[in-house]
C-alpha cells in the first residue's frame, strides 16, 4: 500500500513537471510516512514543504496543486487532505485495506511439497513451560505455518527429554516432599528441584495408595533410576501440563517422540557401535568413548562415559540419525543461542552416518527476561524462582503472548517482556492486554 501511494505522488509530481509547474531537474525527495496519530490518516507526505522552495508558493498552495495532479484509482482513498505546515495526508478506505490483504495472503507455492521436519521446545518435563521457553515455542509454530503456506509439507516435533540424571532428580525431589507431606523425616536432595509445583506434585502422588506406600520408603530402596514409579508420575503428570500451555498457545505437536525410546530400542547402544567400527570414534585409556570431531576449534566429545554411562550427545547422535532416516529433506531445530558450538558436533554426527550436514538448519534463539518494576524475574527450575508460560498467557492472553515474541528477530540479544497490564475496556466482553518489550 504505501509503494501505491508513492507511485501516485511521484506520478502527480511528474506531471507538475511537464506543466513547468516544478523545474525539470527537481528531484525530491519523495518520503510516505506512516503519521504517528491516527486522524492525521494512514500516510503522509511532506512534499509540499520541500515544494514551497522550489516553486516559491505557500505549502498549501503547493499540497493543493499536488492533489488535483493525482489520479488515484477508484476505490483507493477515503480523503487525501492538506495538513499544516506543510502535509498532505491519505485515508485508505476499508475496502482497500482489505483487497490489499488478499493480496498478501496470495502467498507463493514455493515449497514443493518437501518434506521438513521441524524440532522445537523440547524442554525436560521436570517443571512447567516458563517464559523464557515462550520465545521458541511461538517461533517454531510461526515457522510451521508459514513453511506450510508456502507449499512445504512440515511435521512437528518436541523431543521428551525423559532419560538422564535429571529425570532421576525429579524423582528424588518429588518423593522427598511427599515424605515431607507424610510428616517422615527427609532430607531434600542439595541439587533438587524447588518450587511450590514440586509440593503440588508430592502431594498428590503421596496421597494414592501407591504414592503413600512409596514415600515411606527410602529412595535408593524403590532404584534410584530415572525410571522408577516418582519419576514416571512426575514427568507424565508435568508432560501434559506443558501440553495443555502449548495447546492454550495454539501450538500442537505431530509427533512427541520419547528419548527413553532411542535407548530402550538399543538405538543409543547401536549408534556408538557403528561410530566406533567406522574409526569415528575410539576409547580413551578409560574406557570412554569419544567422537572424532576431526576440526581444529572443536576437541572430541564424549559420548560414553568411563562408567558405560551414555551422555547426552550420544542421544542427540542417535536422535537426529533417527530423524534423517525417516526421509526428510531438512531438518530444523530451533535452539536457544547458548547451544550455538553444539551444531557443528551434530552436523559432524550426520556426516559420520553418510547424511548430508546441510540436512540440518538451526535457527539459534537468545534468552528472554521478565521485568516486574525494576526486578528481572529469575528462571531456573532447580531454584523454583520462575514465572510461568501459563501464567504469562493467562494474564494477558494468548494472542499478545504469541504477537511480542514475534516482534523481535529470534536473534536479537536479550529481548525482555517488560510490562504486562491489563485493561477492562467499556466491553466487558473484550480483553486489552499491553505488552511491552525491550532490547538491550
Amino acid at each position: 500500500m504505501e509503494q501505491k501511494v508513492l507511485e501516485i505522488v511521484a506520478n502527480a509530481l511528474n506531471s507538475l513537471k511537464n506543466e513547468g509547474l516544478v523545474p525539470e531537474d527537481f528531484q525530491g525527495p519523495v518520503i510516505i510516512e506512516r503519521p504517528k496519530r491516527p486522524e492525521f490518516g494512514d500516510f503522509g507526505c511532506a512534499l509540499p514543504l520541500v515544494l514551497a522552495r522550489v516553486m516559491k508558493r505557500s505549502p498549501a498552495e503547493c499540497a493543493g496543486l499536488l492533489i488535483k495532479a493525482m489520479t488515484p484509482p477508484a476505490g483507493l482513498f477515503e480523503s487525501i487532505e492538506f495538513a499544516p505546515p506543510g502535509y498532505v495526508n491519505f485515508r485508505v478506505t476499508v475496502d482497500a485495506w482489505f483487497k490489499a490483504l488478499k493480496t498478501v495472503l496470495d502467498i507463493p507455492q514455493i515449497g514443493n511439497r518437501e518434506k521438513v521436519l521441524l524440532e522445537f521446545v523440547s524442554a525436560n518435563p521436570t517443571g512447567p513451560l516458563h517464559v523464557g521457553h515462550g520465545r521458541g515455542a511461538v517461533l517454531g509454530d510461526a515457522i510451521a505455518r508459514l513453511m506450510r503456506a508456502t507449499g512445504f509439507d512440515v511435521e512437528t516435533e518436541y523431543l521428551i527429554n525423559d532419560v538422564g540424571n535429571q529425570m532421576a532428580m525429579l524423582g528424588r525431589s518429588i518423593h522427598a516432599r511427599g515424605q515431607e507431606y507424610l510428616g517422615i523425616p527427609s532430607k531434600f536432595p542439595e541439587n533438587g528441584y524447588h518450587g511450590e509445583y514440586i509440593r503440588t506434585l508430592a502431594q498428590s502422588f503421596a496421597e494414592s495408595d501407591e504414592g503413600k506406600a512409596i514415600c515411606k520408603r527410602d529412595y535408593d530402596d524403590i532404584s534410584p533410576s530415572d525410571n522408577n514409579a516418582v519419576v514416571r508420575y512426575g514427568a507424565s503428570t508435568l508432560l501434559e501440563e506443558i501440553q495443555e500451555t502449548l495447546a492454550d498457545l495454539d501450538i500442537h505437536f505431530d509427533h512427541w517422540f520419547s528419548e527413553r525410546t532411542l535407548h530402550q530400542s538399543g538405538r543409543v547402544q547401536a549408534s556408538v557401535d557403528a561410530l566406533l567400527a567406522k574409526g569415528a570414534a575410539y576409547r580413551d585409556e578409560t574406557g570412554a568413548v569419544l567422537f572424532k570431531m576431526d576440526l581444529d576449534d572443536e576437541d572430541d566429545r564424549v559420548i560414553v562415559r568411563s562408567n558405560q554411562i551414555p551422555t547426552y550427545f550420544a542421544s542427540d547422535i542417535a536422535y537426529h540419525d533417527e530423524k534423517a532416516k525417516r526421509g526428510y529433506k531438512r531438518l530444523i531445530n530451533i535452539w536457544g543461542a547458548d547451544h550455538h558450538g553444539y551444531i557443528p558436533r551434530v552436523k559432524a554426527a550426520l556426516e559420520a552416518f553418510d547424511h548430508d550436514p546441510e540436512l540440518l538448519h538451526v535457527v539459534l534463539v537468545q534468552m528472554v527476561s521478565l521485568i516486574r518494576g525494576k526486578e528481572i524475574v529469575p528462571m531456573g527450575k532447580r531454584t523454583g524462582k520462575f514465572v510461568t508460560l501459563q501464567e504469562i498467557i493467562d494474564e494477558v492472553g494468548s494472542d499478545a503472548v504469541r504477537f511480542i515474541f514475534l516482534l523481535r528477530r529470534a536473534a536479537s540479544r536479550a529481548a525482555s517482556l517488560t510490562r504486562f497490564s491489563m485493561s477492562a475496556p467499556e466491553n466487558p466482553g473484550v480483553r486489552r492486554a499491553r505488552v511491552l518489550m525491550s532490547t538491550s
